[in-house]
């Protein structure tokens, strides 16, 4: 008689330790990016006038693009031209900074297409 294997089971072994237990983290609030994007905006003049500067610049030229286009020219302008290495710019605000662009500037309206918003 052969000795049965793994495959050959027809009864299910019983896991000895139940599973642990996963911690969350709590799911952040969008509303809460819209008031750090609004923070964000009102610390950092400089980086802000260079969002719109650019979106400008590219409305210039005709078409559409995206926020996060306009966000990555910021970012390289800040990091290579200027050199300001501590800089950044959450993706999560950028959606944030793209809506109140077009709400302080309604020529730029037809530069940005939005998605429908959860928030």
């Amino acid at each position: 008689m052969l000795t049965p294997s793994l495959f050959d089971a027809t009864t299910r072994i019983p896991d000895p330790s139940p599973p642990a237990k996963v911690e969350r983290r709590p799911r952040v609030v969008k509303a809460n990016y819209r008031d750090q994007a609004e923070t964000f905006i009102k610390e950092n003049p400089a980086i802000w006038s260079a969002f719109v500067r650019f979106a400008q610049e590219a409305a210039a030229c005709g078409g559409v693009i995206g926020a996060k286009f306009i966000a990555e020219r910021v970012r390289w302008e800040m990091r290579v031209v200027k050199r300001a290495p501590g800089f950044k710019i959450n993706n999560n605000h950028v959606a944030f900074l793209a809506r109140e662009l077009v709400r302080r500037h309604p020529e730029l309206a037809e530069l940005i297409r939005f998605r429908r918003a959860r928030f």
